[in-house]
C-alpha cells in the first residue's frame, strides 16, 4: 500500500508535466498554424499583384505595338518614305546557375538567415525596371563585352579588372556615360521614333516580367510545400522582392506607355495637319482646274458668238431672217457661259427688231404705197407693193438686199415719219432701223434713228445702248 501511494505520489509531478507539455506544444502549434495563415496570405497577395502586373504590362505592350503600326504608316503618308527603326537589342543574360538552391526547401532544423530585401534583386531578368536609355547602355556594355556563360565570362572579367588596376585605369568614369547625340529629322520622325522606343522599352518589360512570373510561380510552390513557418521565410522574401521587382517594372512600363500616348497623340496630329493640307492643295488644284476649264469655256464659246454674229449678219443684210435667227437660237441651245449666252440673247434680240421692222415696211407698202418711192426726178416710180423677198415698183420688182442702202433708207424713212401709225409702234421700229443702219456702218444715221425713237419713247435708251451701241 505504501508502495502504491509513493508510486502515486510520484506519478502525479509527472502526469501534471504531461498535461502542461501537451498544452504547450498544442498552443505552438496554433501559433504556427496562425503565422503560416498569415505568411499565407502575404504571398497570396505579392502573388496576385505580380500577376496583375504582368497582366498590365503585356495589356500595354500589346497596345503599344498597335501604336507602332499607326505610326509608321502616319510616317509613311507624312514624308513617302519608311519608318527606319533604330531599336537596341537587348538579350536577356544568362540565369545564375546559384538560384538553383532555391529549388530545394530548407531542412527545418536549420535556421536560415534572412537576405536583405533586394538581395534576391541581383538574380532578377536584365531590363526589369530600367528606362529606354539605360537599356540602350546595357545593350552597349553587352555587345562591348560580348556574350557568354557567367563561368565564361568571371575569368575575363578578373583579368580585365587585375589589368585595370595595374594600368591605373578606373573601371567607372567621374563624368559619367558620354551624352548620346541629338536625334535629328522630322518631327514626325521622332515622334515616331519615340513610340517605338516606348514600344521596345514594354517588349524588353514584357519578357523579363514572364521569366519573373516564372520564379514567383517557382517561390510560390516552395512556400506551398513548406510545412513550418520556418521552411516559408524564404519564399515569402523572394516573392517580396519578386514584388517590388515587378512593382518598378510597372512603374517604367506605365511611363513609356503614357509616352506612347503623347507621342502617338502628336504624330496623329502631324498627319492631319498634312491630310488637311493635301485636301486643301487639291482642292485649290481643282479650282485652278476648273478656272481654267472655265476660262477656256469662255475663249471658245466668245470665238463660237463672234463667229456666228459675222455669219448672221451676212444673212440679216440679205434679208434672210428666218434663217438668222433660227441659227442664232441652234447656237445658243448648245452654249454653256454666261458671257456667250447673253452675247447670242442680245443678237437674237437685235435680229428679231430688224425682223420686226421688215415686216412692218411690207405692211406699211402693202397699205399705202409709196407715190415717186423709188427713184427721183423724172425717173421716180411708185413703190406698189411688198413681200418677204422683194418690192414691187412700177415696171418690175427688186429684191429687198439688192436696193441700194439710199433707197432703203428713204424708204424706212417715210413710213417712219408718216403719222398713220402710233408713236410707240413707230418708235419700236425705228430701234430696228438704227440696228439696220449700223449693219450697214451708217453710225450717222443709226445715231439719228436711235434718237427718233428715245424722242418718242424714251425707255427706249437703254435698249439702244444694248441693242445698237455708237462708238462715238
Amino acid at each position: 500500500m505504501k508502495n502504491w501511494l509513493r508510486l502515486l505520489i510520484i506519478m502525479i509531478p509527472i502526469a501534471i508535466g504531461l498535461v502542461f507539455l501537451i498544452i504547450a506544444q498544442e498552443r505552438n502549434r496554433q501559433r504556427e498554424r496562425l503565422l503560416l495563415h498569415t505568411m499565407r496570405q502575404k504571398a497570396d497577395k505579392h502573388g496576385a499583384a505580380i500577376a496583375s502586373v504582368v497582366e498590365d504590362v503585356t495589356a500595354d505592350y500589346r497596345k503599344v505595338r498597335a501604336m507602332a503600326a499607326q505610326v509608321s504608316n502616319a510616317v509613311l503618308f507624312v514624308t513617302g518614305e519608311a519608318l527606319h527603326e533604330e531599336k537596341p537589342e537587348i538579350e536577356a543574360a544568362d540565369e545564375p546557375a546559384a538560384d538553383e538552391s532555391e529549388e530545394t526547401e530548407t531542412p527545418p532544423a536549420a535556421e536560415p538567415s534572412a537576405p536583405p530585401p533586394d538581395a534576391d534583386d541581383a538574380s532578377m531578368p536584365p531590363g526589369i525596371g530600367m528606362s529606354p536609355a539605360e537599356l540602350r547602355r546595357l545593350h552597349e556594355r553587352q555587345a562591348k563585352a560580348g556574350r557568354g556563360t557567367p563561368a565564361e565570362k568571371a575569368p575575363a572579367a578578373a583579368a580585365a579588372g587585375t589589368q585595370a588596376v595595374r594600368a591605373g585605369e578606373e573601371e567607372t568614369s567621374d563624368d559619367g556615360p558620354a551624352p548620346e547625340p541629338e536625334p535629328t529629322g522630322p518631327p514626325v520622325v521622332l515622334r515616331a521614333r519615340d513610340v517605338l522606343a516606348a514600344r521596345d522599352t514594354l517588349r524588353v518589360e514584357t519578357e523579363s516580367l514572364a521569366a519573373l512570373q516564372e520564379r514567383a510561380d517557382k517561390a510560390m510552390q516552395r512556400f506551398t510545400s513548406a510545412s513550418r513557418s520556418l521552411a516559408a521565410v524564404k519564399p515569402l522574401e523572394q516573392l517580396e522582392g519578386y514584388a517590388r521587382s515587378a512593382a518598378r517594372s510597372h512603374e517604367v512600363s506605365t511611363n513609356a506607355f503614357a509616352s506612347a500616348q503623347a507621342a502617338l497623340g502628336e504624330v496623329l496630329s502631324i498627319k492631319s495637319a498634312k491630310e488637311r493640307a493635301d485636301r486643301e492643295r487639291e482642292e485649290q488644284e481643282r479650282r485652278q482646274r476648273e478656272e481654267a476649264a472655265r476660262r477656256a469655256k469662255i475663249k471658245e464659246e466668245a470665238a463660237i458668238a463672234k463667229e456666228i454674229e459675222r455669219a448672221v449678219s451676212d444673212a440679216v443684210l440679205a434679208f434672210q431672217f428666218e434663217d438668222a435667227l433660227t441659227r442664232l437660237q441652234n447656237t445658243l441651245a448648245r452654249l454653256e457661259t454666261d458671257g456667250a449666252r447673253a452675247t447670242l440673247k442680245n443678237l437674237l434680240e437685235r435680229y428679231r427688231r430688224v425682223a420686226s421692222l421688215h415686216a412692218f415696211l411690207i405692211e406699211r407698202i402693202n397699205a399705202e404705197p409709196f407715190r415717186w418711192g423709188w427713184g427721183s426726178g423724172t425717173t421716180a416710180r411708185d413703190i406698189t407693193a411688198a413681200d418677204e423677198t422683194k418690192i414691187t415698183i412700177a415696171g418690175g420688182a427688186v429684191r429687198w438686199n439688192k436696193i441700194p442702202d439710199a433707197q432703203l433708207f428713204r424708204i424706212i424713212e417715210h413710213y417712219l415719219k408718216a403719222r398713220t401709225v402710233g408713236a410707240t409702234r413707230r418708235a419700236e421700229q425705228w430701234v430696228g432701223a438704227a440696228i439696220l443702219a449700223r449693219e450697214h456702218g451708217d453710225t450717222g444715221r443709226a445715231a439719228a434713228y436711235g434718237a427718233e425713237a428715245v424722242e418718242l419713247l424714251p425707255r427706249l435708251r437703254s435698249d439702244l445702248e444694248r441693242l445698237a451701241p455708237i462708238k462715238q
